[in-house]
Order: C-alpha cells, then structure tokens, then sequence
C-alpha cells in the first residue's frame, strides 16, 4: 500500500522525478507572461492536469505556481480533485483572454 500523497501520479512525485533528472532548464518566458501562457496552454488542449499543464507551459515552477494560482483566483481556470494531481480546465473568461492574446477577437 502507497502512503497518501504518494501516488505515481502526483505532481509531487512528478516534480521529484523532474529534479533529479538535473537537466538544464529551458529558456523561460517572463513572470509577467506566465499567466497567459498557461491560459494558451489550455486553450489550444482543454482539461489537463496540473503536472501536464505545468510542462506544456515551459514555465519554472515558482512562475508556474504563481500563475495558477493568479488565474485560478481571478476566474479563468477552475480545477477540480487534488491540488497537485487535478485537472485544470479554462473558462470562458480565460478563453476570451487567451484569444486576445493570440491576437484573435
């Protein structure tokens, strides 16, 4: 039997495997862009959860968080399950960001 919180599918143990790789990071976009990045992310694929959302992002994981975080609490993402294994899902508020940042209307 697994202890609780450590199912091969949590972003925790996503994140442990991710570090000890010890590859060198990407270039990362900017905090400030962090946001809509992710709302893009969602966008273009729908419902991920947060560990795929997290890579699809490109994003570090202190922006990362931040972002989600940010979104979440103004109404562009909801998520449902366990904070670091859920599924995150844009609205259609997000949705309405997200296309204006493509430059769309």
């Amino acid at each position: 039997m697994q202890e609780k919180g450590k199912s091969a599918d949590s972003f925790g143990t996503f994140l442990k495997t991710i570090q000890d790789k010890g590859e060198p990071a990407a270039e990362q976009p900017t905090s400030e862009d962090a946001p809509i990045q992710l709302l893009l992310a969602l966008d273009a694929s729908g419902p991920l959860d947060t560990a795929e959302l997290w890579s699809r992002t490109g994003l570090a994981l202190g922006p990362f968080t931040t972002a989600l975080k940010t979104v979440k609490e103004g109404g562009y993402v909801r998520s449902a399950g366990d904070p670091e294994a859920g599924v995150v899902e844009i609205t259609t508020s997000g949705a309405k960001v997200a296309a204006l940042a493509r430059g769309g209307p």
